[in-house]
């Protein structure tokens, strides 16, 4: 781990403590856990690769910590870990070890008497050829693209960080606003690819609510973003945006929602002038509740970060269901250079008697690190199986594809993973598997694939203070 992670790690815990001195202050309902595991790996090809390199042996020992509290006035969740890492892969002298994969999260909310606020933080430094989509997910338990997917593959080391702030005030007030600032990034080292370069995203928002009679309400919003690439041409971009709304209830069940507004963009290059774009944005949407949840249908007029612009018509559906919950989408997006393509959802997960059943798909508009757009493609399928009270197995499917763009190639990867899992006494856990990846991208020649072993044994310790 280098000087600069270190001195991030030790930044965002730093910013962390006021947060978790705070929570002490009703120190019964925190609760503590402290986990160590060792993972031992061992497969073909891990840095996906055409033609195909030799084997690795990973050996992964990690320590954790964290704290979470959930009280009726804050939520606190703090999570730091580290791993002391060997290993012997075609890209290392024989037998080498380090430090690796640190990782620090913080989340907290506290709801007071006329404002809520909420603050987050995030750290997570990853070697390259052991990522898998498995390492995307988000906090409702969707795969979420990471933006570098065209292009994560090879060896070297991935650093994401993020940071923000969003603070409602005047909660129930006619007139109340929400304040919110934030930055995130990724920062490369050791990697081959020259389209896996650093970048920076920064923005702040200010939008205001009035609330104009019982069933209407008026909307103000101005927001001001960053995008801050190492790319070849140090890419420089500004977006401002300000957009005015409306809320109308048509009837306890239904409402309508509508804004219109301007987006300026400013993208400075080395070796061009500055280009400067100006462009409407807009969209009218419809919510109606239903006894078992809503339907929804959405019509946006867009500009994409290049100043592009395009029409997505979107109609939603999502239901609480007996054993579990299906939500999904379907429309079309229609951009300015391209041709019309259907979009659309699909979000299903059920409850078994002994396991589980979660199915995702998704076809959509997605930003890329390189601040370019194109349609992005993710299919998910997780089962998980009970055998009896200690043990059980679990199948995983996976594959996602990313459309060209005028400087990446269209890219696909898929991953199939079953593993099994077992309880060797009430403190320490087993979970063993095999998984097969492959990556392809236009031009490449052929399909790179990486099969793998793996065994983890792992084992928690709980406590209040």
């Amino acid at each position: 781990m280098g000087k600069k992670s270190a001195t991030r790690v030790l930044l965002l815990g730093a910013l962390s403590l006021p947060v978790i001195a705070q929570a002490q202050d009703q120190i019964d309902a925190l609760r503590m856990r402290l986990g160590i595991s060792e993972r031992l790996e061992t497969g073909r090809n891990l840095q996906l690769d055409y033609p195909e390199l030799g084997s690795s042996t990973i050996s992964t020992t990690t320590l954790s910590f964290g704290i979470t509290k959930d009280s009726e006035i804050e939520k606190l969740n703090f999570g730091v870990s580290g791993a002391l890492q060997i290993q012997n892969t075609p890209d290392t002298n024989g037998t080498e070890w380090d430090f690796a994969d640190p990782r620090f999260n913080l989340t907290y909310s506290r709801n007071g008497e006329n404002a809520d606020l909420s603050v987050f933080a995030n750290y997570v430094q990853s070697s390259i050829d052991t990522l898998t989509l498995q390492d995307f997910i988000d906090e409702n338990g969707d795969i979420l693209l990471p933006e570098d997917f065209q292009n994560l593959q090879g060896n070297g080391t991935r650093t994401s960080y993020g940071a923000g702030i969003v603070l409602q005030t005047n909660e129930g007030d006619p007139l109340r606003f929400n304040l919110s600032a934030g930055t995130s990034g990724i920062d490369y080292s050791g990697q081959v690819d020259p389209d896996l370069y650093n970048y920076n995203r920064a923005y702040a928002g200010v939008k205001a609510f009035l609330r104009l009679s019982d069933v209407a309400r008026a909307t103000a919003s101005l927001r001001y973003s960053t995008y801050d690439a190492q790319d070849s041409v140090e890419t420089y971009r500004t977006t401002t945006l300000g957009t005015v709304g409306f809320e109308y209830d048509v009837s306890a069940r239904a409402t309508v929602n509508g804004s219109i507004g301007l987006t300026h963009i400013n993208t400075e290059e080395i070796g061009s002038p500055d280009d400067t774009v100006d462009k409407p944005v807009g969209n009218l949407g419809y919510t109606l509740d239903m006894p078992n949840g809503a339907i929804t249908a959405d019509l946006a007029f867009l500009t994409d970060a290049e100043g592009a612009q395009r029409t997505d018509l979107v109609f939603g559906r999502s239901l609480e269901l007996p054993d579990g919950s299906l939500s999904f989408t379907f429309g079309l997006t229609d951009p300015e250079f391209g041709n019309v393509e259907p979009i659309g959802s699909l979000n299903w997960r059920r409850k078994l008697p002994t396991g589980t059943l979660s199915a995702q798909l998704a076809r959509k508009v997605t930003t890329w690190n390189t601040d370019e757009t194109s349609l992005s493609s993710l299919v998910a399928l997780n089962y998980r199986q009970s055998i009896n009270q200690v043990s059980g197995f679990g199948l995983t499917a996976t594959y996602a594809q990313a459309d060209g763009t005028q400087s990446s190639d269209a890219s696909w990867r898929s991953g199939l993973t079953a593993s099994y899992y077992y309880q060797l006494t009430p403190d320490w856990n087993l979970d063993t598997g095999v998984s097969y990846r492959t990556y392809k991208e236009d031009g490449m020649g052929g399909t790179a694939t990486s099969p793998l072993f793996y065994i983890t044994i792992a084992r928690s310790f709980d406590f209040t203070p």
